[in-house]
């Protein structure tokens, strides 16, 4: 009797062995699957986590790679300037910088001076310096260094900056303040239409027009005058509101063309034609 009750109870605890192995080799696996798992979702996470939206939209690459475009150009369309400077790039059908005008290359080059530093240039009423140095460093951004140049004085008024003499003694720019009376000219409307950008150019694209305005008194209104050519003989529209919006097919496109320096990575203007 004894020995069956033995037998049974030894029995028994082998049951309650086995069953706590069994609850142990469970747990183990269970903690395994878990760590695994965790593993498994993180690897996931990483590789499907997509980057977020920029909240500031790239700029143009026109506009981050050739910042001097507005000062090459459009500082060539102020009203106040001289006859010889005032839209002068819209002059020809084809004008390459090897055969810019040599007055118009040391225009522009001060001009981007000014524009760099406008609060230093802000008072006309003054006396002006620049040095020749950096009138030459300013050549070479805008028109490469291969530019051809000399040094040469301007002639015009203060407000333009028009208006400097080359000290060639002292190797200096100056400009004494003068009259700044605006002279009586067309405005000149450009517009943007399209931008290339290949390996080793950019091109742009612009409608430019020169407008003229005349206030018809009987009828109390203003008319626009749209031509394409800057000596205004080739009337293109007239219009009761400034711009190309009626007659923008009609207006000449221009293509600026500007290369890139592979030593910096900048551009700079190379030629401007007419395209239609």
């Amino acid at each position: 009797m004894m020995k069956k009750e033995t037998k049974k109870r030894e029995k028994k605890l082998s049951s309650v062995k086995w069953i706590r192995l069994s609850l142990c080799g469970l747990l183990i696996l269970l903690v395994i699957g878990l760590v695994i798992l965790f593993f498994i979702n993180q690897d996931k996470k990483e590789n499907n986590e997509t980057t977020p939206e920029p909240t500031v939209q790239p700029t143009d690459p026109a506009e981050v790679k050739t910042p001097d475009y507005y000062t090459v150009i459009n500082y060539l369309n102020l009203n106040t300037l001289p006859e010889e400077y005032y839209g002068y790039f819209f002059q020809n059908d084809e004008l390459k910088v090897d055969d810019m005008d040599n007055k118009i290359k040391i225009y522009m080059a001060i001009r981007k001076i000014v524009a760099d530093n406008p609060t230093t240039y802000l008072n006309t009423d003054k006396k002006l310096e620049i040095n020749a140095s950096d009138v030459e460093k300013a050549l070479t951004i805008l028109f490469g260094k291969d530019v051809k140049y000399k040094h040469d004085s301007l002639s015009g008024n203060a407000c333009s900056y028009t208006d400097f003499k080359y000290d060639k003694e002292n190797n200096l720019y100056t400009q004494m303040p003068s009259d700044c009376d605006e002279l009586a000219k067309s405005t000149i409307y450009t517009e943007v239409v399209n931008t290339t950008e290949e390996d080793d150019k950019i091109i742009i694209s612009e409608k430019v027009a020169f407008i003229n305005f005349d206030y018809n008194l009987e009828e109390k209104k203003i008319y626009y005058y749209v031509y394409g050519d800057s000596k205004t003989t080739d009337l293109i529209a007239t219009v009761e509101s400034y711009g190309i919006d009626s007659c923008r097919e009609s207006v000449p496109t221009y293509q600026f063309t500007f290369l890139k320096d592979k030593e910096n990575g900048t551009y700079y203007l190379d030629k401007v034609e007419l395209v239609k």
